[in-house]
């Protein structure tokens, strides 16, 4: 039986739409929203009843369990289990399809970091299951004979990704300076700096207040690779002197100007350098063996 909308023409309806109408009335069709959805996209009531009975129309509503009947249950079955000679077709259109009946099965795939949760109801790290990483003193005394072999100044180490933001250790080596050399404060727009003096002495003037600040070159490498934007000046305004030796630690943070104004014989120190935005690259152990073994590049 029909339902009562079909067996009886709806008012206003033209001569065209009227003799569509009468073709799905004909037809049989289940259910009439399926002429009141495709009114206007060409569609005959022939091509309504063979889009309805296809077999991955069935499949696609048993396993979303939309609008789904046991007729359909039993197409996903049979497609299943009772595959016709082309069976190697169907099964090619039906592993085509799992990736997007899955995606709407499940929605969208967990993260990793879910899958690896560490008592769920707790604070989790913000770093999920990240390895440690461990630096010897030998690849550091490297990096200090490197630089002094090759009149380097500035070298990156490492540089890791901690969850949050990236980490950054270099070695720097300074020689001898009696007096600044001309704008030659240094500031970074997001990476902090911690420096941790190995050997030497010198003077070192921090405040954030720069005088004939000029941005640095995009195309430095510190810039590309070490500690991101920033400025150079040719001074500090009302900065704070400090002597700085063997023992020492510097925090410097994002913004603030420091400058070297003097120093002694040399000065040898670690950096940190934090880089919660993640601007600098990610340096590995291997990168690092393979930096050391052979000269640097000019310019590095």
């Amino acid at each position: 039986m029909l339902p009562p909308q079909v067996r009886k023409v709806p008012k206003g309806m033209s001569r065209r739409w009227i003799r569509r109408f009468r073709a799905v009335r004909r037809s049989r069709l289940p259910d009439f929203d399926d002429f009141r959805r495709t009114r206007g996209r060409g569609y005959t009531a022939r091509e309504l009843q063979k889009r309805r009975k296809s077999p991955g129309a069935g499949l696609y509503r048993a396993v979303t369990l939309s609008a789904v009947t046991h007729e359909d249950l039993g197409k996903a079955r049979s497609m299943c289990l009772h595959a016709p000679d082309n069976s190697e077709v169907v099964m090619k259109r039906i592993l085509w399809s799992l990736p997007t009946i899955l995606c709407l099965m499940t929605g969208a795939p967990a993260s990793a970091q879910d899958k690896v949760r560490i008592n769920p109801t707790d604070p989790q790290p913000t770093c999920m299951m990240c390895p440690g990483t461990y630096i010897p003193a030998a690849e550091l005394e490297g990096y200090t004979k490197k630089a002094v072999a090759e009149k380097l100044v500035d070298q990156q180490v490492r540089d890791v990704d901690i969850g949050k933001a990236h980490i950054g250790i270099g070695m720097v080596h300074r020689g001898r300076l009696e007096k600044p050399a001309p704008d030659s404060v240094a500031e970074h727009d997001h990476v902090s700096e911690v420096y941790h003096v190995i050997s030497g002495a010198a003077t070192l003037v921090l405040g954030p207040d720069i005088v004939n600040r000029q941005r640095r070159p995009a195309t430095l490498r510190t810039v590309v690779e070490f500690n991101g934007p920033g400025n150079n000046g040719s001074e500090v305004r009302d900065g704070i002197a400090y002597e700085i030796k063997a023992g020492d630690v510097v925090v410097i943070p994002a913004g603030t100007g420091h400058w070297f104004t003097r120093i002694e014989d040399h000065i040898d120190y670690l950096m940190v350098r934090i880089d919660p935005d993640k601007l600098t690259p990610l340096k590995s152990e291997a990168q690092s063996q393979e930096y050391l073994s052979k000269p640097a590049k000019r310019g590095e």
